[in-house]
Formats: structure tokens, sequence, C-alpha cells
């Protein structure tokens, strides 16, 4: 299997191993609503069983968020705003911008949540504000095995919207020349009045740069979910070698 996909990654064995496991503990453990977002448990689970129910936490968010920039994708190519999204001024080119900013956050976040998982699976449990790249790769019981080696392809797979990522969260919004030339049309169409030619030249030009402005990030952020997905398959084999050793280590505790 190519593993280019969310539904290819989901079902890779590791990822299948770990889920079956830790829901496996759930049922046993859990006596709340299946609807409550506040887990109840019948008794204080092993440290075993703690381990498997962090980690298949950990592994859904990672996935949930792989599975959002696949989703992005989508979502950037639909616009149908209704007549309460034009009143407050929510232009295809103002909904490009959300879109594409919500990509290049997630292509972070699905990073960040990948170290968190890589933490609980060595069952480090460090807080989640304190994992980085850095210290899960220096770490010394991690530094010792294949998974540096392995989390930088996906790294590299993500890694032309990290500082565009930061600028965003700290600073301004995302711009390019094809954004930039889109807001400036959708300004005019919107404030300038122009006779019925006009505006009809004005609005065909915004369907062009939309258009182009499409074709190019679609390609684009299709590209980047494969490789990421491509990418975490192999880390995901290495890691479930780790897991394997890590179940045995805890049995014997």
């Amino acid at each position: 299997m190519s593993h280019e996909s969310y539904e290819e990654l989901s079902r890779h064995p590791f990822v299948e191993d770990v889920f079956l496991r830790a829901l496996k503990i759930s049922k046993e453990l859990d006596e709340s609503s299946p609807f409550s977002a506040k887990v109840i448990l019948k008794r204080k689970p092993t440290e075993r069983e703690y381990y498997c129910l962090v980690l298949g936490t950990a592994l859904a968010h990672f996935l949930t968020t792989v599975q959002q920039l696949e989703h992005s994708v989508l979502y950037i190519s639909n616009f149908s705003p209704s007549e309460t999204m034009k009143k407050y001024g929510v232009t295809r080119a103002s909904h490009l911008l959300w879109a594409t900013e919500n990509f290049i956050i997630r292509t972070q976040t699905s990073y960040d949540r990948l170290l968190v998982m890589v933490d609980r699976l060595f069952n480090l449990q460090n807080q989640a504000n304190k994992i980085s790249h850095e210290s899960i790769v220096t770490n010394g019981h991690i530094a010792a095995t294949e998974i540096p080696a392995v989390l930088k392809p996906i790294r590299n797979s993500i890694k032309k919207y990290y500082y565009d990522r930061n600028t965003i969260i700290h600073e301004a919004p995302f711009h390019n020349d094809e954004l930039r030339r889109l807001e400036g049309l959708s300004l005019a169409a919107q404030n300038i009045k122009l006779s019925g030619e006009s505006i009809e030249h004005l609005n065909e030009d915004i369907k062009y740069e939309t258009k182009q402005y499409l074709a190019k990030s679609k390609r684009e952020y299709t590209k980047i979910n494969n490789n990421l997905c491509k990418s975490t398959a192999i880390a995901f084999d290495a890691m479930h070698k780790v897991y394997k050793l890590k179940l045995v280590e805890l049995k014997a505790c």
C-alpha cells in the first residue's frame, strides 16, 4: 500500500494495533456516556493500560489533523456564500485567505501532534507545550532508535510553511501576490460604482484569478498531503517496533 492518503494511513498496522488495544481497554474501564467529553473510569488503569489509552488518544489527535489537511483541499475549492455572509463582507478572496491560513496552520499542528505522540510512544509523559522537535530527537531513549531519522522526512514535507505559520499566529495575515490581486479586485467590485460592462469585466478577472490560484493551491496542498502521509507511514513502521517492545516491557512491570 502506498499510504498517500489519510484513509490509507489510517489502515496502517501500527494504527490498527494501537486503536484495537486502546478501544478494548476503554470498553473495559470507561463507564461514562459515549457522548460525554468527561471520562469516568470504573477503576484506576494499570500502567500498561494507561500507556495504551494515552498513546491511542495522541494517535487519534494526530490523524484528525491529517484528515483536516485533506479536507482543506475541498474547503478551498468550494464557496457558496449565503446572503448573511455577503452582508458581512465575506468574499471569494476573504474565503481563500481563511482557507489558506487554516491549511498552513494545520501543517505545523500535524507535526506538533506527531511529536506528542512520539513522547507518548516512549512513555515519557512530558507536558504537550514542553515538547519540541529538539527535545524529542535529542532524548536519550529516542536518539538510540531509528525514530529521529524517520521524523526528518515528515518535517521536510511541511517545512515550507513553518515561518508562514508563525507569522499568521503571532504577527499578520498570510499574503502572496495572487491573494493580494484577488483582494484588490474584490474590493473594487464591492466599493467602486461601475457600468454594467465594466463590472462584468471585473467579475471575469476575479473568476480567472481565482481559478489560477485554486489550481496552483490544490496541486501544492495535495502534494504536501501525499508526502506527509507517505513519510508518516514509514515512521509508523519504526514506531510499531517500539510499541511492541514497550508493551512487553510494561507487562513485565
